[in-house]
């Protein structure tokens, strides 16, 4: 049986979790570094290897983030994925989380 394996780059985060909602912590983690982020998700189908997952891109220029959207836009218009930039206000009353700070209270779903 294969594990879950999980993408953790410089760039990109998987972000997939039945129980919480991390990709507001990228988000907020992203914001703090002066980062732009984009949220990708596709839902799970019967064909082989095609597992839901959910993913963070990111990105220091905006335009790299716009670019990335565009591209996925047909993949996103034909329902295979859902693309998201979150607005700012969605997550502003989650704190950022630190070494020292951190809570999975406020983010269970």
């Amino acid at each position: 049986m294969v594990g879950d394996v999980h993408l953790l780059t410089l760039e990109a985060f998987d972000v997939s979790n039945q129980h919480h909602e991390l990709a507001t912590i990228v988000y907020r983690i992203a914001e703090a570094r002066g980062l732009r982020a984009l949220q990708v998700r596709n839902a799970h189908r019967p064909e082989p290897f095609t597992l839901a997952a959910e993913w963070m891109i990111l990105a220091r220029a905006a335009d790299a983030i716009d670019k990335i959207a565009r591209a996925l836009a047909p993949l996103h218009d034909k329902r295979e994925i859902r693309v998201r930039n979150q607005a700012r206000a969605a997550h502003a009353d989650v704190r950022v989380w630190t070494d020292d700070s951190s809570s999975l209270l406020r983010i269970l779903e």
